[in-house]
């Protein structure tokens, strides 16, 4: 799981590995607009921000989906959905952080980044990923991106290289 200061990235279990984008007290994310104020930023973030869900469709995830946390719904069930998907899943929370990066970026308390969302999230399935990038004082899309069936690599080494392996053995 990453927590990222706007964002939290959930992935299955069965895909480990160490949180790539993460920083704790609310410094530079890979995820922040590239207008936006960190601890480690002061002056501004100067990096163009990842859009998740295009990198993580092009690394072969075939479930992609983002929600905000006013979403709890769609959320809960789009969680059901990637654990039960066939591949890698992917589902991008989004989240306020006002201590840090709220205050900072003049979002004010908890409450009124709470209402940033709500008056900026729209619902679009299957939009175009090239779309999807988070900004600040922009509209927020949400959804589910990606959802496809395709052989994983378990089912590629079962159909291919096993029967392989086992007709050498037998030779």
């Amino acid at each position: 799981m990453y927590a990222g200061e706007d964002t939290y990235a959930y992935r299955p279990p069965t895909y480990e590995g160490s949180p790539a984008f993460g920083m704790a007290e609310s410094g530079v994310r890979l995820t922040a607009d590239i207008r936006s104020i960190t601890s480690t930023t002061p002056y501004g973030n100067i990096e163009y921000p990842f859009n998740l869900p295009e990198l993580v469709a092009a690394a072969g995830a075939t479930y992609v989906a983002r929600w905000t946390v006013l979403d709890l719904g769609r959320l809960r069930r789009s969680m059901v959905e990637a654990l039960g998907h066939k591949g890698f899943a992917f589902v991008e929370i989004v989240s306020p952080c006002p201590v840090y990066y709220g205050r900072r970026n003049r979002l004010g308390e908890a409450i009124d980044e709470l209402r940033y969302y709500r008056e900026r999230t729209t619902v679009q399935n299957f939009a175009a990923l090239d779309e999807l990038d988070l900004a600040l004082n922009e509209e927020i899309l949400v959804g589910k991106f990606v959802d496809e069936e395709r052989a994983t690599y378990l089912d590629l080494l079962e159909e291919h290289l096993i029967p392989k392996a086992q007709e050498a053995l037998r030779r």
